[in-house]
């Protein structure tokens, strides 16, 4: 609610800014707002989503970022009236945050940090979320409190849990494994293939009239790549989608840099068709499932300092590269073009082996198991094959 009115404010100042300094105090403002949210939304998700939909809720991250315009207005208005829609946003936003329940982990920590054992707010999380009452609200209650105790026992021995803490013991793994798909979403190329779509389409030959089209039309194809990762993420597996869209994000970059250079027609047609395809594959594979591995492995004592982290590498990745990639591909510097799709390619040659010893398999995990196995450390390509003492006895109740 607090950043939903920031980002309202923020809005407002970019709207009536009449000089850079006024727009860059909106800015700010705005950018603050985006990663509040972003350290704020995969958080509670993660901690109020069932385990079966956890996934594509999480993943749903990158639906909502994902955006394009389809309206050409001259004057003021072609830069007011995307300050303005904020407003609308920030508003849906602010209204929803009031009917929000707070998450059961919230309600216990509180009902426990205050020795209050009215256990009325809880429940009623338990049923507003997960439709939980009676004999299965009482077992949820009995779980949370013996994995709240768990984890004060683990207090008491370590003391409270800091920025440091996310890299000591079983949390480094965890963490390196967070922190690395939203660095791999920049390393990829994305900004080099989406941010410069129209500029290499107009290089090729391409008309600008015509690029602009094009350029609206790739934007409803990631939309549709956004929303089949949603519905495949469950389906199909964290670990599999992920390690796919890195082979096939290799392959792609590869082939724009090799297909880019040729002046036949036929290449110009190819090289269409690769940036809509890399688009994609991205939107389908890193660009979902990179927000919900970072949240699902993150442990649960310092998941907001993980996701806070997340979101700073995220940027700050974004940032480095809006100044590499002019570097690399305009004339007067690198003059790549998209010759640079080689340097993408071999980049994710790198990321692609990384993937594929650490990225484990996540799928349908409660962050009980995981807890076990990280504690564990069971290898990236043994998670899903593993069995812990919750599998087994759901596995016994199915044979019987």
């Amino acid at each position: 609610m607090l950043f939903s009115a920031i980002w309202i404010a923020g809005a407002s100042v970019q709207y009536i800014a009449g000089n850079i300094a006024i727009y860059t105090v909106g800015k700010i403002l705005c950018s603050l707002c985006q990663g509040g949210y972003l350290t704020i939304a995969p958080s509670y998700v993660s901690e109020v989503a069932p385990t079966k939909n956890r996934g594509a809720f999480l993943a749903a991250t990158n639906f909502f970022i994902v955006r394009a315009t389809d309206r050409y207005a001259p004057g003021p208005k072609s830069y007011q009236i995307l300050f303005a829609v904020q407003w609308g946003f920030a508003a849906i936003i602010l209204t929803g945050a009031f009917f929000l329940p707070e998450s059961a982990d919230w309600c216990l920590g509180h009902l426990e940090s205050s020795n209050d054992y009215d256990e009325t707010e809880l429940r009623s999380s338990l049923f507003r979320l997960h439709g939980m009452s009676g004999t299965r609200a009482d077992e949820e209650v009995r779980r949370l409190r013996i994995s709240f105790a768990m984890d004060r026992q683990a207090e008491k021995v370590s003391g409270n849990m800091g920025y440091l803490d996310c890299f000591q013991g079983t949390n480094f793994r965890r963490t390196i494994i967070s922190l690395t798909p939203p660095l791999i979403q920049v390393l990829c190329g994305a900004g080099f293939v989406l941010g410069y779509q129209s500029y290499f389409l107009q290089i090729t030959g391409v008309a600008a009239t015509r690029s602009y089209t094009i350029t609206l039309i790739n934007y409803g194809i990631f939309l549709l790549g956004s929303f089949l990762g949603l519905l495949a993420i469950e389906r199909v597996g964290r670990r599999r989608m992920f390690l796919a869209g890195c082979y096939a994000l290799c392959i792609s970059s590869l082939l724009i840099g090799i297909v880019g250079e040729s002046k036949s027609m036929g290449a110009k047609w190819i090289f269409l068709i690769l940036i809509s395809w890399w688009g994609l594959v991205y939107q389908a594979t890193l660009g979902p499932i990179g927000w919900a591995i970072a949240s699902e492995s993150s442990s649960r004592r310092v998941r907001s300092k993980t996701l806070s982290m997340v979101t700073m590498v995220n940027a700050f990745g974004n940032l480095v590269f809006s100044f590499i990639n002019p570097a690399l591909i305009n004339p007067d510097k690198g003059n790549l073009g998209t010759k640079a799709g080689f340097v993408y390619g071999g980049i994710m040659v790198a990321c692609s082996l990384f993937s594929y010893f650490w990225i484990p398999e996540m799928r349908g995990r409660s962050y009980d198991e995981l807890d076990e196995m990280f504690g564990a450390k069971i290898k990236a390509r043994k998670f899903s094959q593993f069995m812990t003492p919750h599998r087994d006895q759901e596995r016994s109740c199915t044979v019987k």
